[in-house]
This record gives structure tokens, C-alpha cells and sequence, in this order.
């Protein structure tokens, strides 16, 4: 009998050799998957981060870009009204204008010009006499239905030489021109 209790024993021992051995395999191979799933895990988070990075970087990017695009129209806008109020203010400076002033204007248009064919000058009813002053040579007529400005009659053409489209047909040739001479920004 004590052969078959050492022998139980060697079995027993053997067997508790091996589950420990096993069992010391198996912890091995969990803490090996457990590091892997962890380096995964890790990764996959860096990922994630890295790419919530770029996107907000991509938001900013864009918010910044519209944030200067509003601006830009908002003193570009303001820009166009400080050139449309300087236009307004010479329309209503030359509605304003004096019967001196008008006949001045009048025979600069006029003077070296050729409109023989002419057949007629009209001009508002207020600047008659100073207009039939500065050129005597041309048949002047009041036309009341003329703000401002002049107009030119002949058989073959109609020239009109209003205040708001001298000054509109200006302001497109000359816009440019004012916008630097009055928003020249130092670089």
C-alpha cells in the first residue's frame, strides 16, 4: 500500500505539476493578449484623437477663413458707401449750383465744341438768362423738365448733358481711381 500511496502522490504531484505549469502558460498568454489588445486599444485611441485633431484644426481653419471673408465684404460694403455718398454729394452739389458756376460749366463744355447743326440749347427755366449770356451764338431755350445740366437738340441728334449721368458716367470711369486715392492702405 505505501507503493500505491506513492504512487497517488506521483500522481498527484505530477498533476499539480502540470496545472501550474498550464496554468502558468495560460497567465503567460493572457497577459501577452492583454498587452496586445492594450497596444491596440492605444493605437486605435491615437487614431481617433489624431483625427478629431485634424478636424478641428479643418473647423477652425474654416471658421477663421469665414470670419475674414465677413469682414472683408463688411469694408469692402462700407468702402462702396463712403465712394456712392462722395458721388451723391457731387450730385447734389452741382444740383445746387450757382447761375456763375453754371455759366462757367456751360461754356467749358461747349467752348471749341462744333454744333452748327445745333438747333437748339435748352437748360432749366432758373439758368435762361445766364445761359443766353455765356452763348449767344446758340438758340437757348427753358425746358423746365431739365433738372439739371443741358441739352443739346439738333435734327439728327440729342446730346444730354445731365448732372446725374455726367457724374454717373464718371463715377465708371473714375471709380478705381477714387477707391485708391481714398482707401490707399500702407502694406
Amino acid at each position: 500500500m505505501a507503493n500505491l500511496d506513492n504512487m497517488i502522490s506521483k500522481i498527484v504531484s505530477d498533476a499539480k505539476g502540470e496545472s501550474d505549469a498550464e496554468l502558468a502558460k495560460l497567465e503567460k498568454e493572457y497577459a501577452e493578449k492583454l498587452a496586445s489588445n492594450m497596444e491596440k486599444q492605444t493605437q486605435e485611441s491615437q487614431k481617433k484623437i489624431e483625427a478629431s485633431m485634424r478636424e478641428a484644426a479643418i473647423i477652425k481653419e474654416r471658421t477663421v477663413t469665414s470670419a475674414k471673408l465677413k469682414v472683408r465684404d463688411e469694408v469692402l460694403m462700407a468702402k462702396q458707401a463712403v465712394i456712392a455718398k462722395a458721388f451723391d454729394l457731387a450730385k447734389q452739389r452741382l444740383a445746387d449750383i450757382n447761375e456763375g458756376e453754371y455759366g462757367k460749366f456751360l461754356k467749358s463744355a461747349l467752348d471749341g465744341e462744333n454744333f452748327k447743326d445745333a438747333q437748339v440749347l435748352r437748360v432749366p427755366g432758373k439758368f435762361l438768362n445766364e445761359a443766353k449770356k455765356v452763348m449767344p451764338s446758340m438758340n437757348v431755350e427753358a425746358d423746365d423738365a431739365i433738372k439739371s445740366g443741358f441739352v443739346i437738340i439738333s435734327d439728327n441728334y440729342s446730346l444730354n448733358f445731365n448732372f446725374d449721368a455726367l457724374v454717373d458716367e464718371a463715377r465708371e470711369n473714375i471709380e478705381k481711381n477714387v477707391e485708391k486715392l481714398l482707401f490707399d492702405e500702407v502694406n
